[in-house]
């Protein structure tokens, strides 16, 4: 789902020069309501609009709870401002709804230049994606069934019914190079790899 087209909008490369403001943040707003439909399955934590000099915008999502000078974002922003796209695994806060109380979500969160028509940098545009079953399905239907998703040698999603981080733990799944066996409540033979992302920030 191609999300680009929104960083080279003439109107959005303005909006960001703008001091953060009502008018400001319901423009934006329209602009991701326009693509809305074709990122309804895709799980997104959220749209973050930040201006050249780290000021949140525009966030489009309640559940995101992170600060804009939080060092994960500067360092997205940073890249950014060279006019590169950068990616990131990240650990964040989010709300649990109508739940007072907090908790944290495994995001991929890209981060893209928005440009005027001659190449100037404006802003950054930052879309963070859940790595939750909704993501390791998604990533099924391409590479076929039986996706178990880590993060520091720990599960983070997975397409197994029933297999869980303590599971992952006994059997060693998330070890690179090792290969694995689940037997319940289906048999797989497993072997984990690491797998780069373009753009990834080391």
């Amino acid at each position: 789902h191609n999300i680009q087209p929104i960083t080279k909008d003439a109107t959005v490369a303005l909006l960001v020069t703008r001091p953060p403001s009502l008018s400001t943040q319901l423009a934006l707003q329209s602009k991701i309501d326009s693509i809305s439909m074709q990122l309804k399955n895709l799980n997104i934590v959220s749209f973050a609009f930040l201006s050249k000099d780290n000021r949140l915008l525009a966030s489009l999502s309640q559940r995101n709870l992170e600060n804009s000078a939080s060092p994960a974002l500067q360092a997205l922003l940073k890249q950014v401002l060279q006019g590169k796209t950068a990616v990131s695994l990240r650990n964040i806060p989010v709300s649990n709804g109508s739940d007072p109380r907090s908790s944290t979500v495994w995001v991929l969160s890209t981060a893209l230049p928005i440009k005027m028509h001659d190449g100037t940098i404006t802003g950054a545009l930052v879309v963070s994606q859940a790595i939750d079953e909704t993501f390791a399905l998604n990533l099924a239907q391409a590479a076929g069934p039986g996706i178990i998703l880590c993060q520091s040698h720990q599960m983070v999603a997975s397409t197994i019914r029933g297999l869980s981080s303590h599971q992952d733990a006994d059997l060693g799944l998330c070890t690179s190079g090792v290969f694995g066996r689940i037997d319940d409540p289906q048999h797989y033979f497993t072997l984990a790899t690491v797998v780069p992302i373009q753009g990834q920030l080391a």
